[in-house]
């Protein structure tokens, strides 16, 4: 039999929550803690030992580096940068924010200059399709005829219009201004020009006689013979050009020729379908010249209806009466031959056509 000391039986035999087993468990727990104690000392000295160095203690809280003076060297504290948008006024604006602002400025102005361009262009375009559509407004669709509208603004020559309005012929859309230019020495306009090709146009049953507006957008190609009232924006003058028998005739009253390029373009574009090389094909007339520099417009009509009437251009005109007669055919609203100096003719010469418009299929 197993004799056991009488300490040993007392452990055996005390229950856990006596007093004996609870100052045994105090007492382990302060041994442990000594030697954790120790353990830091120890660490803590070796580090002092080293040199400085970027990192923080390892057992110095980061927080308590920033206000109390220590031996271990501790990063230095920055503020965060605000990502806020530029636009919030309330927060501090970086110089990084006016720079992203400044570029997304100057896209913003980008965009719109180009915009703005488009859209200028495109009013530009629509303006002129407007007007153009306007002066043509009286024509039939096919037949070349006054349309129903515009035959009821035709009245008897020398009628009154009606009170408040200074129209002079509505249905070309005419004023009295135009009449004031047309007896005074005022060069003439584009819808005096316009104007007269509409009833050229509808008079002779002529291919061709297109709008001076589409010389900016471009003319368009004709089928066969016909006429043409084109504008030199260099040279600010107005010529007369006539196809027949593969072959441009130009009537130009200037005492000097300048051929442009824009008047070679349109050229081109009007009788390109006719001809390979409309601009090879050209023919200067020795025509009657103009002795101002306001009746180029003037001696393009007379010499349009030369060409439509069978007539010659290579004639002398009587200018004094030329501005009136023209007044005269508006308001009768047909064009008769322009007034003429029978003796400066020396050499009688044939039709510049030798078709009749009347007669054209």
């Amino acid at each position: 039999m197993m004799i056991l000391s009488p300490c040993l039986s007392a452990a055996l035999t005390s229950e856990p929550d006596s007093p004996l087993c609870k100052e045994r468990e105090e007492n382990s727990k302060k041994m442990a803690r000594k030697e954790r104690k120790a353990k830091k000392r120890l660490i803590k000295a070796e580090i002092e030992k080293q040199p400085e160095c970027d990192s923080v203690g390892l057992y110095k809280p980061l927080y308590a580096c920033r206000n109390e003076p220590s031996t271990y060297k501790t990063e230095e504290w920055k503020p965060e940068p605000d990502f806020t948008p530029w636009m919030n006024k309330e927060h501090e604006i970086t110089p990084f924010s006016h720079e992203r602002r400044d570029k997304k400025e100057a896209r913003k102005g980008r965009k719109y200059n180009r915009q703005t361009i488009k859209a200028e262009e495109k009013n530009k375009r629509e303006k002129i399709t407007d007007e153009y559509k306007s002066r043509t407004r009286f024509y039939a669709d096919e037949e070349n005829e006054f349309s129903d509208d515009s035959c009821k603004c035709i009245g008897v020559p020398g009628q009154p219009f009606p009170d408040g309005t200074d129209a002079w012929i509505p249905e070309l859309n005419l004023t009295q201004e135009h009449k004031m230019a047309l007896r005074g020495r005022e060069c003439l306009d584009d819808r005096i020009i316009d104007a007269a090709q509409s009833l050229l146009k509808i008079q002779f049953e002529a291919e061709g006689l297109q709008s001076c507006l589409l010389s900016q957008i471009g003319f368009h190609a004709v089928k066969g013979p016909s006429v043409q009232i084109h504008y030199d924006s260099v040279e600010r003058h107005w010529l007369t050009s006539c196809f027949k028998m593969d072959l441009v005739e130009i009537a130009d009253s200037a005492v000097t020729k300048h051929q442009c390029t824009l008047l070679r373009k349109q050229i081109n574009e009007c009788y390109s379908e006719l001809v390979n090389d409309p601009e090879g094909t050209m023919e200067i007339l020795d025509v009657d010249e103009q002795e101002n520099n306001h009746d180029c417009g003037v001696y393009a009509i007379a010499n349009a209806f030369e060409f439509l009437s069978g007539g010659t251009p290579i004639c002398k005109y009587e200018r004094k009466k030329m501005r009136r007669h023209l007044i005269g055919c508006f308001e009768r609203r047909k064009f008769t031959e322009f007034p003429k100096k029978v003796d400066a003719c020396v050499v009688e010469l044939e039709p510049t056509l030798n078709i009749t418009w009347l007669d054209r299929k």
